[in-house]
């Protein structure tokens, strides 16, 4: 994935990584 915006796509990004990590617990 390549990151062009650091308004949306790279909270974004943070928010599915955390979601992520959430769910794997």
């Amino acid at each position: 994935m390549e990151h062009w915006s650091l308004s949306g796509w790279d909270s974004l990004t943070l928010w599915t990584d955390l979601t992520a990590s959430l769910t794997s617990m």
